[in-house]
């Protein structure tokens, strides 16, 4: 992984509240807290032609949802980073320490997550599963919007993904199928010392489950 220059906290919660603007979870996040004049406006435009005030209206939109796994966050004095993620980075990500994940990937590995998931195997109840299948066969790298987002306590890691492990499960299950993928993928890092008080254990919605909320398909006979 390569780390450049800092970059601030507003910048990441604006590449968050983009990806919640295209993620299947608006109409019962986002799209609660901001109008849907500015949700029109948006969502047809490219980032770089956003005006300041709906830059703002959105980062305060994002600091009102409290997300789980991004409010607690805000407390610990992250220092952000841009950053870029190459394909041998991915399997040695560590997924949240959720139930969600727990059960597939014991260790907290992206790359066993990805295994089982390429085996068939669904999470608990079947959400990241299904959204992970649903962005795998809708994938196209031209519409992503925002940035996967990693956490860790030095700039060594280790990397916890906070948003985005949806798109970076399917870009790890299509380099090991041998398939085109994302290389490098642009991302955000933030980094503090006080990462190990960042309470994120329990139950939550599936880290950046955009994806779409088909069901798991069960069982099969390889990995695909």
């Amino acid at each position: 992984m390569q780390v450049y220059d800092p970059t601030t906290e507003d910048a990441v919660l604006l590449s968050i509240a983009e990806s919640e603007l295209f993620g299947r979870r608006y109409a019962l996040g986002l799209g609660t807290r901001i109008p849907e004049s500015l949700n029109e406006r948006l969502r047809y435009a490219p980032l770089a032609e956003w005006s300041p005030a709906d830059r703002e209206a959105l980062v305060n939109a994002i600091r009102a949802m409290h997300l789980p796994l991004v409010a607690p966050l805000l407390r610990l004095d992250l220092t952000w980073f841009d950053a870029a993620l190459d394909a041998t980075d991915l399997p040695d990500l560590r997924t949240p320490e959720s139930p969600e994940f727990r059960q597939l990937a014991p260790d907290q590995r992206l790359g066993t997550l990805v295994t089982e998931l390429r085996w068939g195997k669904d999470t608990p109840d079947g959400e990241f599963s299904g959204a992970f299948r649903h962005l795998r066969r809708e994938f196209r790298p031209a519409l992503l919007r925002g940035r996967p987002c990693l956490v860790a306590p030095t700039k060594e890691g280790p990397f916890t993904v906070l948003e985005g492990l949806t798109r970076l499960a399917v870009i790890l299950a299509l380099a090991q199928a041998g398939r085109p993928s994302p290389n490098p993928v642009p991302a955000y890092v933030g980094i503090s010392e006080r990462l190990p008080e960042w309470g994120f254990e329990g139950d939550m919605p599936a880290a950046g489950a955009s994806g779409g909320g088909l069901a798991g398909t069960g069982a099969r006979n390889g990995p695909i």
